[in-house]
């Protein structure tokens, strides 16, 4: 018998042993010198062999008065347990990918020392060339490599067959900005961030590797829903290429759950689980045998049609999104919340490439996502042949590359976006100062470093608190550097436009769901400051809705280009502009035909509002009083009427004091 074996005899002979003598202390106290005694051993033994964390557990036992020792010993058993649970574990290989030395250091010892053979390679290129030298079970990664993207690394590790079933652990950059979250990387089975702590991704492996490699994930199958996995998807998008002519159409759709994170923070990871495999087994009865459907991300399934156009592959989603949108899941406290799932929809052929293709759907998707945020009472599909309203949001370009800021700007203009081009910080930096944008878009090729200097600027900008930033940087010191900065997201040169056109889709809409989760959104429109406070802080209070307020009709109907509320209070005695007339003034936009109006007017006044096409819900009484503004609030919004058992929501602070910072910042410029 080997050593190691020998080793791990010992110590399931003394977890049993332990266990027992637990037991014994339980049924009689007069067995605790006996235990004390099975302590001191233990600790002896594993001092010996260098077990730290078992020799501190033994010794606080050993030093235990009688009425902690049994706690002691639990704690001890556990920390055996867990040992000789690692000692069970079939030692794969693990590449790490990082330039971090001191990083990569410390975690080849850890590994080292508990078993595990390590590999490690700075760039892609070599993890290339040690795959194809030898089998490896475990990819950790840096998303930060010299001159390249980590995320694109483990995207082209899932898609292809003799890499999908890696564990693909990723550890991301600390951000000032906080806000590019694991979501973000759909294809990893971890995410951990700077600075790390080794032990933590020690634990991780060995809960993931406990039934052996032989039982994880299969090479083109996901093992929750039983689907095809994004590998398998790829396979199948390239046979069905070569079967079809070259008049052929191929669809492609993307299913998505609109604010999974929301479920998941209320749900809990079984019910997490159970939805996905659900929404599997939905999806795989609903099309055709000759259709493949596969999981593509962590919330996303994929969807091919092979000889479906626009027109079929429509009303095949259109059949079947009433069904997933039945669908809700059931938190601990026993309430029910609904489940919306959206489609982005293209039309490809023989010669497209799936992943261009892909991010064509994937913008269709974030398109939906945003449609459904602000009327989720419709099954959302979004594609290339169904005219939908589109984005309104504004994006400040300044880019040291013109020919680059040309096509970006080209391709943004299609999707809708407002594009203002900048040839200097400073004008940037004053139109930032000025008016609202929801995205900023630099780059680091700028001879005196510009394009850092206005990211560091940025902070002090009171108007510019929910501006999402991206920049287009050579390799990984502007990545570092960026992201000291408060960046939201990056790009590594040379860029890949959909990908990238994807990224922004995607920015957008964590900007938009990230405000906060709160099911709907009320604008709050009104002339006088206090009275605008007063009403805005009720409302929060409620932990429901996400609260806007605009100072006046000016600042309302330009707030009104991007922000969508569900409902809109409105003083209707504001000077400059009588409330009729603002109705009339609102945008025509899709999204908000569905935005219902409450009218706000003295209590001795009957509200009047002459034949408009916005709908008048009702009206509330002007000034604002606290309690009776809430009351009648409730009484006109149904999703406001709580149960008066229920405990107050929490409130988050940040997205009020958002709003208020930005009207006193409007006020102090109008002198």
């Amino acid at each position: 018998m080997s050593k190691d074996a020998v080793s791990n005899v010992n110590l399931a002979h003394r977890l049993d042993t332990l266990t027992g003598a637990l037991g014994a202390l339980e049924d009689s106290p007069q067995s605790e010198p006996a235990a004390r005694e099975l302590v001191s051993l233990i600790r002896a033994s594993s001092e010996f062999r260098h077990m730290t964390a078992l020799t501190i557990a033994a010794e606080e036992a050993e030093s235990a008065v009688s009425d902690e020792f049994p706690a002691r010993l639990r704690n001890l058993i556990s920390l055996l347990k867990q040992e000789v649970l690692l000692q069970n574990i079939q030692k794969v290989s693990v590449l790490i990918v990082s330039r971090d030395k001191a990083f990569v250091t410390q975690l080849r010892t850890i590994l080292e020392i508990r078993g595990y053979p390590v590999v490690v390679t700075e760039t892609p290129s070599g993890v290339t060339s040690i795959l194809a030298a030898q089998a490896v079970g475990v990819c950790i990664v840096d998303l930060v490599l010299p001159k390249a993207d980590g995320r694109g690394l483990i995207d082209d590790l899932r898609v292809q067959s003799g890499t999908a079933g890696l564990l693909i652990v990723a550890i991301g950059p600390q951000l000032a900005s906080g806000e590019m979250e694991p979501h973000s990387l759909s294809d990893a089975d971890g995410f951990f961030r700077k600075p790390v702590n080794v032990l933590e991704i020690i634990t991780f492996l060995n809960l993931r590797l406990r039934r052996g490699p032989e039982k994880g994930r299969e090479a083109r199958r996901d093992p929750t829903t039983g689907t095809p996995n994004r590998a398998a998807c790829f396979e199948a998008y390239r046979q069905i290429q070569k079967t079809c002519s070259d008049t052929d159409p191929i669809s492609f759709a993307l299913f998505g759950i609109h604010q999974f994170s929301t479920l998941v923070r209320n749900g809990g990871p079984v019910i997490r689980e159970n939805l996905i495999r659900q929404i599997g087994s939905l999806l795989s009865s609903s099309f055709r045998s000759s259709d493949v459907v596969a999981r593509w991300g962590v919330s996303e399934f994929a969807v091919i049609m092979p000889g479906e156009d626009h027109f079929g592959a429509t009303k095949a989603i259109e059949k079947v999104l009433p069904k997933l949108n039945s669908q809700t899941i059931t938190t601990a406290s026993g309430k029910k919340l609904p489940v919306t799932l959206c489609a982005g929809l293209t039309v490809g052929d023989n010669q497209s490439l799936l992943d261009d293709v892909a991010a064509t759907a994937e913008c269709h998707l974030y398109m939906a996502y945003h449609h459904a945020w602000h009327n989720a009472r419709k099954n959302w599909v979004v594609s290339d042949a169904i005219q939908v309203s589109r984005r309104s949001e504004t994006i400040a370009m300044f880019l040291s590359d013109p020919a680059m800021a040309k096509a970006l700007k080209q391709v943004l203009e299609r999707e809708t976006f407002k594009i203002e081009l900048f040839s200097s910080a400073g004008d940037c930096l004053t139109a930032l100062a000025r008016k609202s944008f929801n995205l900023l878009i630099t780059d680091d090729g700028f001879p005196r470093n510009e394009g850092f200097q206005l990211l560091e600027q940025l902070q002090a900008q009171p108007l510019q608190q929910g501006l999402r930033s991206i920049i287009i940087v050579d390799g990984d010191a502007g990545i570092e550097r960026s992201l000291k900065l408060g960046v939201h997201d990056y790009a590594i040169k040379p860029l890949s436009i959909s990908r990238f056109r994807s990224r922004i889709m995607r920015l957008l809409f964590q900007r938009e769901e990230s405000r906060d989760q709160a099911r709907l959104t009320i604008m709050v429109v009104d002339h006088e400051i206090p009275q605008l406070l007063m009403a805005g802080t009720a409302l929060h209070q409620l932990g429901e809705c996400r609260v806007l307020l605009a100072h006046g009709p000016k600042d309302a109907l330009q707030r009104l280009m991007h922000a969508q509320p569900h409902y809109l209070v409105l003083n209707m005695t504001m000077p400059g502009m009588s409330g009729e007339e603002f109705l009339k003034a609102i945008p025509d936009l899709d999204w908000l035909k569905n935005t219902e109006i409450i009218v706000a007017t003295p209590a001795s006044t009957t509200p009047h509002v002459s034949t408009t096409a916005r709908k008048v819900l009702g009206h509330v009484t002007y000034p604002y009083r606290p309690l009776q503004f809430v009351k009648e609030m409730r009484a006109l919004i149904p999703l406001l009427q709580n149960e008066a058992t229920s405990l107050p929501p929490p409130v988050e602070l940040a997205p009020l004091e958002i709003e208020v910072r930005r009207i006193l910042s409007l006020q102090a410029a109008q002198g």
